[in-house]
């Protein structure tokens, strides 16, 4: 994997995590590379609504309008049973 990049930024990476590829590979790679494993990808998810929580005036000004903030902000929610039962298997 490591090909695919610029030999200039082969100095520069650390590591690389071979994640599964399904369209939401960013959430499985985060925490991944974190030391988490990819089943904690919930957590991500809600980290970055926090984020954007913390912060909505600002993110909203980078998307361009409020209702565009709140859809992206709307879709990192989580089912919280499935959010137990990721936290409960990452700590088996």
């Amino acid at each position: 994997m490591l090909d695919q990049f610029h030999g200039n930024l082969h100095p520069y990476i650390l590591d690389i995590v071979d994640v599964r590829s399904d369209g939401h590979c960013g959430y499985w790679e985060i925490p991944a590379l974190l030391g988490m494993g990819e089943n904690s990808w919930p957590l991500v998810h809600n980290d970055l609504h926090k984020e954007l929580g913390q912060w909505r005036d600002e993110y909203a000004n980078i998307l361009g309008r409020y209702d565009r903030f709140y859809q992206i902000k709307q879709s990192l929610l989580i089912d919280h049973v499935l959010m137990i039962c990721v936290l409960l298997h990452r700590n088996d």
